[in-house]
């Protein structure tokens, strides 16, 4: 279990003394440095060939992708009154409704990549593909 999602308890306590001790020193944090360095200047670079590239073809969940992105900006554009006056959500059903939507179409976008993604870990072990394939999504959503 990841320590940002555990529940407070002793198995955070102990996960968080792990990373605090051995994973988040300044001498570990500084030896590993150089790698994350390099991971960071990959990335910027993929994202900006594939934001240049025009020849850029985008499959179906890059549509969808692209698709929830655009929906999400103009979702988070409305003043959310019915969040400030709780009195009056029964006046905003339909900004209920479209929020749950859209809530729903992004986790079956996110599963639909969760599970290629554990397929490719178990087949090859090589998950590079599909972490390449939701940064070039999100580059050309933008």
């Amino acid at each position: 279990m990841d320590l940002i999602w555990a529940d407070y308890g002793p198995h955070y306590v102990k996960v968080r003394k792990l990373c605090n001790l051995e994973l988040f020193t300044p001498k570990r944090l500084e030896a590993l440095s150089p790698i994350r360095e390099d991971e960071v200047t990959a990335m910027v670079e993929n994202i900006y060939k594939d934001c240049t590239n025009p020849a850029g073809e985008i499959d179906e969940q890059g549509q969808e992708f692209k698709g929830i992105v655009s929906n999400g900006i103009k979702i988070g554009g409305k003043l959310p009154l019915a969040e400030y006056v709780p009195w009056l959500r029964w006046f905003f059903s339909m900004e209920n409704e479209a929020l749950v939507k859209h809530s729903e179409r992004r986790d079956r976008l996110t599963r639909i990549i969760m599970e290629e993604h554990t397929l490719a870990r178990k087949k090859t072990g090589d998950t590079k593909q599909t972490f390449r394939r939701c940064l070039a999504y999100s580059s050309e959503a933008v």
